[in-house]
């Protein structure tokens, strides 16, 4: 049997696609492809926002996109060409090669001062398995992070970017 489609024209009811076709049948219910991936529940405020700390500090203290921007442009330009970009979350500073570490240091100090503060240092240093250590590590030479600062910075932060 022939269905009438648009303008008229005759459409065989076997050249239509189910419209769940996609869908897997587990007894009397229909599954979507989606959810056959897969899938992990995240809490913003406990898994995904302590990667952006930096940002929020930074943000929260100039309030502009720029201080930001700055200091990863000039982190970019000692990270390879066909590696992951580093985006300002903490996890990604861990992009940046070992050997090139140093240089980023030294180059952040005159490009880009004042990005990564000692008041943050107190707080990154509260945690040495951070893929963002590496920025202090000279401070960390000089320095031992002291606890009330570093979690008075990430109040403010977490508070900055409610």
């Amino acid at each position: 049997m022939a269905r009438r489609g648009r303008g008229g024209k005759k459409r065989s009811t076997a050249a239509r696609r189910p419209v769940l076709a996609d869908h897997q049948a587990v007894g009397k219910k229909r599954i979507p492809p989606l959810t056959r991936f897969p899938l992990a529940e995240l809490t913003w405020h406990v898994e995904v926002l302590p990667d952006f700390l930096w940002i929020a500090y930074t943000l929260g203290r100039r309030s502009e996109w720029w201080a930001v921007r700055r200091a990863l442009d000039v982190i970019d330009q000692f990270v390879p060409e066909d590696g992951d970009v580093v985006d300002g979350r903490l996890s990604a500073f861990d992009f940046v090669p070992p050997e090139n570490r140093s240089s980023v240091r030294a180059a952040l100090e005159v490009e880009a001062p004042g990005a990564f503060p000692s008041a943050f240092g107190h707080a990154i240093g509260l945690f040495p398995d951070c893929g963002a250590i590496w920025l202090y590590e000279d401070w960390l030479q000089r320095h031992t992070p002291d606890p009330t600062v570093g979690l008075r910075c990430f109040a403010a932060s977490s508070r900055k970017s409610r």
